[in-house]
Parts: structure tokens; sequence; C-alpha cells
């Protein structure tokens, strides 16, 4: 009888914080949506960046990404010469020290 109370309670012991462990919601990221901008569009910050980083670099194309309406970060297609790279930034226009080669 003892083994079986003992067994009872650690089961349920166990299975208590196991159950809010797995009620536990988590929102889902949402991907942001690339919309193209024109070059002048791009904050001043990131055309810097680009000019520092990437002397002689032609910037390709230029998207901000918006989630609910409200910007949170840019994407920027960077080219020189044979090698071309997207850089992101943050809404501020900081660096997000990514740099996907294309």
């Amino acid at each position: 009888m003892k083994t079986f109370i003992l067994s009872l309670s650690l089961s349920i012991l166990f299975a208590i914080p196991s159950s809010f462990a797995l009620n536990v919601e988590t929102p889902l990221e949402q991907k942001a949506e690339k919309i193209e901008i024109k070059h002048k569009e791009i904050p001043k910050e990131v055309r810097m960046d680009i000019t520092d980083k990437y002397h002689g670099a032609e910037i390709l194309m230029a998207y901000k990404e918006v989630i609910d309406g409200e910007i949170v970060g840019y994407q920027v297609e960077v080219k020189k010469g044979p090698k071309k790279w997207v850089v992101l930034y943050d809404k501020n226009g900081n660096p997000k020290n990514t740099v996907q080669p294309e």
C-alpha cells in the first residue's frame, strides 16, 4: 500500500509541472513582408554604413521589412565587381552583423 501511495504521489508530482509546460502558448513569429523601396528612401545610417564598409559598391535593390504596418528592418542588395551581398539592418539603420552572400 505504501508503494502504491508513493508511486501515485510521485506521478502526480511530475505530471503537474509537465502539464503547465505543455499549456504554455508561444506566439508564432510573424514573417516580415519585404517591400521594395527607392534608394533615396534608405535611412542615412544605412547608406553611410554601405559607403564605409563596401567602398565603391553599387546598391542594386533595397527593401523595408514590415510587420503589421511597422518597419522592423531593411535589406539592401549590394554589388561590387562580381560579388553580391544582402546586408541586413534593424529599423534604426544599425547593421545586424549578418551579411548574406548571394
